[in-house]
């Protein structure tokens, strides 16, 4: 059993026992004597203490032991050195300078001795002590017989960096810095240069990411792997530095001469100024070199009291040597700049303060504020407190939906989900302003483990939950009720139950019978199609004839105890063309201007009592028109028309349909190649169409309404076909179909005019058979393929992604603006003026124009037959 004694080395508590702490002692005060008479004595003899309480940090990490023994210090000495060592090595060098023999050095080291009263053979313990701090710090272990485990011990992240430095004997630095490179520059540099490079680096984040997790994953930690001495640290040189000190500490690192350094970071702005990047994420990431024993790191030497001694006289008694006139003048601008840095540090320094406490103060404040938000709203669902219903008022969920199926298991899990991360942000603002960072392991394990758990909760409620809306159904209902003999009153019930759903369309439309009719289709969703159609029939909607008045619900609701399954309620009411019927201020909002067609007539919309005074018709050519109110626009599209902006085009286009659009084109319309089942949607009174999706689609002129599909009938039961003052929309409903794919849609629209369409997706379309238009408004986007064969006075034409345009027929005004990868052939068009923007790689071929007006923009081309 052996005393021991608590001390503190270096701001570290050790324990040791009594007879090593009387040698360690000992030792330590000779040292502060030694160096007593030194300039900044009190920062060299910290330096060493810091150094001696590292080795003892990491010798008690290693054996996992409590106290210190004389063994350890003896240890440390050896590998140090001593006083002694020094002053012999010293008092050679001066007998030597004076013209002594060598052979003397044995009885000068044995007289030293003995002045000292210490009965020490010197040379033999010193060269002892050599071989000591030699043996501990020049060997190099082969790599080839280390494990590769992860450094716990000097991780930032997972300790994967600092684990590969360790195996690779190199600064932990510069492997961090390696793949922060690989995480960041390369996608970067990717971006920067473009040529699709953006799409070969963009995914190696993704794959550096991922490489980083396995590492992490695949191999073990380590809290006990020695830090190699000998090994040299990365730092910013104070000494030599011009501006931040990078480029000298970079020349200091790899042994080469400074001016090569800063000639090759000079050289290397010019390309794309990543050399200016670079400098400036090592100026702040990159420690600077204060202590002696850090500059010592940087040049690799051993942390040894000789080599202490010997740098600290080098400081005192710097070589003076004369630059010549090249270096000047290659240093003179960094120069200035250091200088002009040194006397606005003190702002900066201020700057910095300020924003990062500003910094701090946002993020707590986005972080906490959210936090309440949530968890008010988590108290709300779990019934421990309440909330208005108006507070879940929204066009999609009713209130109902918030207080029904879903669990508080479900309720819970989502909140984590969405807190954690609003929680980590608030936890940065803490740190910023703590300046110390908070995110200890216990509390980023806790939050990852939170986290995880509500992600997994989501799920398995969300794929549990999502199993109900795997199916679509359509129930239609139709009323008709009796003309009033006095004027039709539209009117409004406002209700105000908190289970009203809001997604529901109103169309107003004419018919030529002298009734009026309430057509409703009633929409839903369910795990079978029987189920989805019984889901459709709780929906609610009441329409009540009083008098002259029709009263419409202001919201449509559900059966009782019925369960939210997306259900959605479009309405058609058929007025008889050419009746004059009036609107009540609340009809006249909630679905009246719904209807206008973009025209605006002179009244006061806010007085119930002219509102009442207003009257309007259906026309068969005009839709929903006023008729005792004067017209104040007339088509509220041309102002957006007349303002439009150009844009721009890619890819190359060949010379006719066939090449522009490929063979394939041509054979999507081959009758062999329709669908096996055919339907006939009931939908009219339209002159716009908005498609979204991958179909074959034709739309031709006609005399009367007509929109038919062919496919597979469980692929059409998934259309979405609805008009929407006067646009016709066709789409799929949105389903996510991980592993489906796409199948043949065609569809063939008929109608009497046309005057905007737009195309999304990869739809491949034939336009022809319009004559006598006025304007048409075209808008491609996606990968889309299109022919269109019209005659129209104005052509306004917007393509963008990888789509194909072909255009025959005639305009006398054609705006082209194309962004992509799009390819625009107009040679067979006949164009009196033609005003073209083309952006990218795109390519624009017309015939002979008479006044042709282009704009280009990097590779993009455009192309007349003159």
């Amino acid at each position: 059993m052996k005393k021991t004694i608590s001390i503190n080395i270096a701001g570290l508590v050790f324990h040791i026992e009594e007879d090593g702490f009387d040698k360690l002692r000992a030792y330590l005060n000779s040292i502060q004597k030694y160096f007593a008479n030194y300039e900044d004595s009190q920062e060299i003899v910290s330096d060493i203490e810091g150094r001696v309480a590292e080795r003892f940090f990491n010798k008690q990490k290693a054996a996992d032991k409590q106290a210190i023994n004389l063994d350890d210090v003896d240890e440390l000495i050896k590998a140090m050195g001593t006083v002694t060592d020094f002053e012999a090595v010293e008092e050679e060098e001066d007998l030597a300078a004076n013209g002594k023999v060598k052979g003397e050095r044995g009885k000068v080291e044995d007289e030293s001795a003995k002045g000292k009263g210490e009965s020490i053979k010197v040379e033999g313990e010193s060269e002892k002590g050599e071989s000591a701090a030699s043996s501990n710090y020049e060997p190099k272990t082969n790599s080839k017989n280390k494990p590769l485990v992860r450094d716990t011990k000097r991780k930032l992240i997972g300790g994967v960096c600092a684990g590969v430095a360790h195996y690779l004997n190199v600064d932990p630095l510069l492997t961090r810095l390696f793949f922060l490179f690989l995480f960041l520059g390369i996608p970067a540099f990717g971006g920067i240069v473009g040529h699709g490079l953006e799409e070969v680096f963009g995914p190696v984040s993704g794959v550096i990411f991922l490489l980083y997790v396995a590492l992490w994953v695949s191999f073990p930690g380590s809290n006990n792997l020695e830090e190699d001495k000998s090994i040299k640290k990365f730092y910013r040189d104070s000494d030599q530095k011009v501006v931040g000190g990078v480029a000298s500490g970079v020349a200091a690192y790899f042994g080469i001469d400074t001016g090569i350094v800063r000639l090759l970071w000079v050289l290397s702005v010019a390309f794309f100024g990543t050399g200016f990047l670079l400098y400036l994420v090592l100026w702040a990431i990159t420690p600077l070199a204060k202590t002696l024993t850090e500059k010592m790191e940087m040049t690799g030497q051993p942390i040894t009291l000789e080599n202490i001694e010997t740098n600290v006289k080098r400081a005192l008694q710097p070589e003076a040597s004369e630059e010549n006139t090249f270096t000047k003048l290659l240093l003179l601008p960094f120069r200035a700049i250091a200088a002009v840095f040194r006397s606005l540090t003190p702002l900066l320094k201020f700057v910095v303060v300020i924003a990062r406490v500003f910094a701090g103060l946002m993020l707590i404040l986005i972080g906490g504020g959210t936090l309440i938000g949530l968890l008010v709203a988590l108290f709300a669902m779990l019934g421990i407190a309440e909330i208005p219903a108006w507070q879940f008022d929204n066009d999609f969920l009713p209130f109902n939906f918030f207080f029904g199926e879903v669990s508080s298991f479900a309720y819970i899990a989502a909140f984590l989900t969405v807190a954690i991360p609003f929680a980590a942000i608030a936890w940065v603002g803490v740190s910023l302003l703590a300046k110390h960072n908070k995110f200890t392991p216990a509390v980023w394990q806790t939050m990852l483990g939170l986290f995880l758990v509500g992600l997994l909760g989501v799920s398995v409620f969300g794929v549990k939950y999502g199993a109900n809306f795997s199916r679509d159904a359509m129930v239609e209902q139709s009323k008709n009720y009796a003309l009033p003999n006095q004027t039709l009153l539209l009117d409004l019930n406002e209700t105000d139950n908190d289970e009203r759903y809001h997604n529901m369309s109103f169309g107003l439309r004419g018919h030529d019978a002298n009734d009026v009719k309430v057509a409703m289709e009633m929409r839903a969703q369910g795990r079978s199609r029987k189920d989805a159609e019984a889901n459709a029939r709780t929906v609610l909607f009441n329409v009540n004839q009083k008098d002259s008045a029709l009263i419409f619900d202001e919201h449509f609701t559900v059966a009782d105890k019925a369960k939210f399954r997306g259900q959605r309620l479009d309405i058609n009411l058929y007025l008889p063309y050419n009746k004059p019927f009036r609107m009540t201020k609340s009809f006249f909002e909630q679905f009246g201007n719904r209807n206008m067609d973009g025209r605006d007539y002179v009244f006061d919309g806010s007085s119930e009592s002219e509102l009442k005074q207003v009257l309007w018709t259906i026309k068969p050519d005009s839709g929903l028109v006023c008729i005792n109110r004067a017209l104040v626009i007339e088509e509220a599209d041309n102002e957006e028309e007349d303002d439009e902006e150009l844009g721009r085009v890619s890819t190359e286009i060949d010379e006719n349909v066939e090449s522009t659009l490929g063979k394939a084109f041509e054979e999507s319309f081959d009758q062999n190649t329709k669908g096996e089942f055919v339907k006939q949607f009931d939908v009219k009174d339209f002159n716009q169409v908005n498609l979204t999706g991958v179909y074959v689609v034709k739309i031709e002129q006609g005399t009367a309404f007509k929109v038919t599909v062919d496919g597979r009938e469980s692929d059409i039961e998934k259309l979405d076909v609805r008009v929407e003052n006067n646009v016709l929309r066709i789409g799929n409903n949105p389903k996510f179909n991980f592993f489906g794919r796409n199948r043949r849609i065609g569809i063939t629209v008929v109608m009497p005019t046309v005057k905007a369409l737009h195309l999304a997706g990869a739809t491949v379309a034939q336009v022809k058979g319009f004559e006598n238009l006025g304007s048409l408004d075209v808008d491609i986007a996606g990968a889309s393929k299109t022919s269109i064969n019209v005659k129209a006075q104005k052509l306004d034409l917007s393509v963008s992604g990888a789509s194909k345009v072909v255009l025959r027929g005639k305009t006398n005004t054609l705006n082209a603006d194309l962004a992509g990868a799009c390819a625009l052939d107009a040679v067979a068009m006949q164009v009196q003026n033609a005003d073209v923007s083309a952006a990218g790689a795109s390519r624009a071929n017309l015939g002979k124009v008479s006044n042709l007006k282009s704009q280009t923009v990097g590779m993009s081309k455009v192309e007349s037959i003159k």
